[in-house]
């Protein structure tokens, strides 16, 4: 199908004075409105189909959440109010493709986030749905358990407690010397296990690490879903899901079920004495750790003690936002400045390759796209930090695991809600 393209620039409202930004706090200074006037791109390098079928399963996803809110910036607005602008974009992508840019420069504002060290600049990353042998029982190949969740882990909603004891709750459990806010809602969740003591009250303490998981071997109660082979097990957590193919072809579908609690640590960042940073990517340090000993590996892959638990899927990976990815348009941000729902554009650099086995790019092309702020990760934080999903595969993998250029994301906000204008 023919691709869309336009160009326009952009300045952000009162360009012309230099001003220094308030620090990220909140949804309502996580974006700001802009004004374009020329070479601001909403090119597309993909196929329409895609952006046809992603507007349509985010209108359907929407109707399911009436009470779901959007905000962009100060501005908030409803799911029904959004869907409803959507439903029109979509009528002019499936009747007047030509006319799609055009419609939406005239029915929304388009806002930039606020970026790393300046408005709309985003570190991006990608993800993907690995494709990776495996086996219903334990091998000496396929020796790394792939668990459900855990029956005695719990979740202590703080948010709730912050409704009860306000700051008292903030004296309690925040740490001295670091900000902790109650009626902001800082506070979210914490994640642990429960020990039930015999003759006293039970206690939740902090869930197992992956070195007692992995290297001290602690007996979970947690269903083994399958076993792979340990590297690969580490990156099916990291991208979340992915598909295990069994000796006899069969193939299992799994996905995010939940996490011990503990915080993402990349494990690249130990490796710069053997890989250098401009060499660093998925593929480099999946090459490294095949090389060590099967002691210095879990050593290093311990350095992450973040560990994912998964569930059997029947169909696509599941976003956070609840409906399936959509390759090369479906980005992960941080829930709690941006809003999930939304129609964006990324501008980026996409990699290209000399051939399907290539473990580095012979060259990087500009492209944008428009995407859908459908996910989450526990990578991604902050006002500056995107990611893409890829696709499944090992096309996707090649293309994800070099994913680590600065680029820029906006996203589009309906100019007229609930007003009776035809596109």
């Amino acid at each position: 199908m023919k691709k869309i393209i336009l160009l326009l620039v952009l300045c952000s409202l009162g360009c012309s004075q230099v001003q220094k930004r308030e620090p990220l706090s909140s949804k309502s200074n996580a974006l700001r409105q802009v004004v374009l006037t020329d070479e601001f791109s909403l090119s597309d390098d993909l196929q329409l189909k895609g952006l046809a079928e992603g507007l349509f399963a985010n209108i359907q996803h929407l109707k399911s959440k009436p009470a779901h809110k959007m905000q962009f910036g100060e501005e908030v607005v409803s799911s029904g109010e959004y869907l409803l602008a959507l439903e029109r974009l979509y009528n002019v992508i499936q009747n007047s493709p030509e006319n799609f840019n055009n419609y939406l420069l005239n029915h929304f504002n388009v806002y930039e986030v606020y970026g790393k060290s300046e408005w709309g600049e985003v570190f991006i990353t990608s993800y993907f749905a690995p494709e990776i042998k495996g086996s219903l029982t334990k091998t000496s190949q396929f020796s790394q358990a792939l668990f459900a969740i855990p029956k005695d882990m719990v979740i202590v909603r703080l948010g709730e407690y912050g409704k009860t004891f306000g700051d008292r709750l903030a004296n309690r459990i925040c740490l001295k010397g670091e900000p902790c806010k109650v009626n902001n809602k800082n506070l979210g969740i914490l994640r642990g296990r429960l020990v039930k003591k015999e003759g006293a009250l039970s206690e939740v303490v902090p869930y197992y690490s992956r070195k007692q998981i992995d290297e001290e071997k602690v007996k979970l109660p947690a269903k083994v879903l399958a076993y792979v082979d340990p590297v690969d097990a580490f990156f099916l957590q990291i991208q979340g899901s992915g598909t295990v193919v069994l000796p006899d072809g069969e193939k299992l579908q799994v996905g995010y079920a939940g996490q011990n609690g503990h915080s993402y640590q990349a494990i690249g960042k130990y490796l710069f004495d053997v890989i250098p940073k401009e060499k660093m990517s998925l593929q480099t340090i999946e090459t490294h750790l095949n090389s060590l000993s099967l002691n210095d590996k879990q050593k290093l892959l311990n350095k992450n003690p973040s560990y994912i638990f998964f569930k059997q899927n029947e169909a696509k990976p599941f976003t956070y936002f609840g409906i399936e990815t959509i390759d090369g348009r479906t980005i992960a941000t941080d829930k709690r400045y941006f809003p999930k729902g939304a129609l964006g554009i990324l501008h980026f650099k996409k990699p290209i390759f000399s051939n399907t086995e290539a473990q580095e790019p012979q060259a990087w092309q500009d492209v944008s796209r428009f995407v859908f702020d459908h996910d989450t990760g526990g990578a991604i934080k902050g006002g500056g930090r995107v990611d893409l999903f890829w696709g499944a595969g090992a096309l996707a993998k090649q293309a994800a695991g070099v994913m680590k250029h600065y680029g820029q994301l906006y996203y589009f906000k309906p100019k007229h809600l609930l007003t009776n204008d035809k596109p």
